[in-house]
């Protein structure tokens, strides 16, 4: 089962009274507008783990002001195992400044030992992450606060410094502050819940390397007469081919044929197909040139007839690219064509 977080950002955007002093901030920032901060941080941060549900409290834009009681009954509901209640403190209500400084973590007065546990995990946690001890003298503390009251599970209520805290203050306007908070929190999460990790994603398949013979997916585009030719000599659409030469550093590194594609193409318009892609070349894969001796039994395929045997005692040369399993020889590498046959009965030299 998973692992159910109830997370609060104490009050809302226009709580009176709730800001840093004008004295250490101009802008005077709300109170929920740096509780919101440290909210998000854990929320992002405990993206990184998994066997977790986790339900926000508050209105998420800080423009309503929810009661309490429907904070602690939205947790209760849920089925939360633990309540974390975001707020920053303030040593006094008048704007004046104060030598108040540290973070303070507070339980209910009847707190049972999990929710001791989970006080002193987070204290421990937010203390790791920003060493923010202050001058509290009891940063572990109890009060008769409803957040802390009314959940039915071990519930804390954070109070991350004081605004009006002539230290503090400014901490608390730096993004590095909030985010230690946030990653103490999350350490603290993650520890009570003994969430693990999320496995690391797949690294992406590399593409497969094209070789000669293989059958590729044309995406359709520009063909090609040459491998360097600066125009195309036609558009052809989406077809299966056979890559039948490459020319790994020209422009148009592949000559396809098949589907109604005769040519060099562009090596983005083909993908590999994975059933062929990679595999070594079929043994019926023949380019220009290349030297070949005609078996026993080889046949023309205009007549069927055999090949002679005087012929098949010379070597042959492939005149023309593999096209439907045949190909046409010459006895000389360049010399008169002799005839098309079928690639099954020839093997290279």
């Amino acid at each position: 089962m998973a692992f159910r977080i109830a997370i609060n950002a104490g009050h809302y955007i226009g709580t009176p009274g709730r800001r840093i002093p004008k004295a250490i901030d101009k802008n005077q920032t709300r109170e929920w507008t740096l509780n919101n901060r440290v909210v998000l941080g854990v929320t992002q941060g405990l993206k990184a783990y998994q066997g977790y549900e986790i339900i926000r409290l508050d209105d998420p834009s800080g423009k309503k002001d929810l009661a309490l009681k429907e904070r602690t009954d939205g947790a209760n509901n849920f089925g939360a195992n633990i309540y974390v209640s975001v707020h920053h403190n303030a040593a006094g209500r008048d704007g004046n400044t104060y030598n108040a400084s540290g973070v303070v973590v507070y339980a209910h007065t009847s707190a049972d030992e999990k929710t001791k546990a989970l006080q002193k995990t987070v204290y421990d946690c937010l203390i790791a992450a920003t060493n923010n001890k202050g001058n509290r003298a009891s940063p572990i503390a109890y009060a008769d606060f409803h957040e802390v009251r009314e959940p039915n599970c071990p519930a804390v209520l954070c109070e991350c410094g004081f605004m009006d805290g002539i230290t503090d203050g400014k901490l608390m306007l730096k993004d590095k502050y909030a985010s230690q908070l946030a990653q103490g929190l999350v350490n603290a999460i993650v520890k009570v819940g003994k969430l693990k990790p999320k496995p690391p994603p797949k690294p992406p398949a590399k593409p497969a390397k094209i070789k000669v013979g293989d059958k590729v997916r044309f995406r359709g585009g520009n063909v090609y007469i040459s491998s360097t030719a600066k125009s195309a000599s036609g558009n052809k659409g989406k077809a299966t081919c056979q890559v039948t030469g490459i020319a790994p550093s020209a422009p148009h590194p592949y000559h396809c044929i098949g589907g109604g594609v005769y040519g060099w193409v562009n090596a983005a318009d083909i993908s590999a197909n994975p059933a062929t892609a990679g595999k070594p070349p079929p043994t019926d894969t023949f380019m220009p040139g290349d030297r070949v001796k005609a078996a026993s039994n080889a046949v023309w395929v205009s007549t069927g007839k055999p090949i002679p045997a005087w012929l098949r005692a010379l070597p042959l040369y492939i005149r023309s690219h593999v096209s439907n399993g045949t190909v046409v020889v010459s006895w000389k590498k360049w010399g008169a064509i002799s005839g098309r046959t079928y690639t099954k009965y020839l093997k290279k030299y």
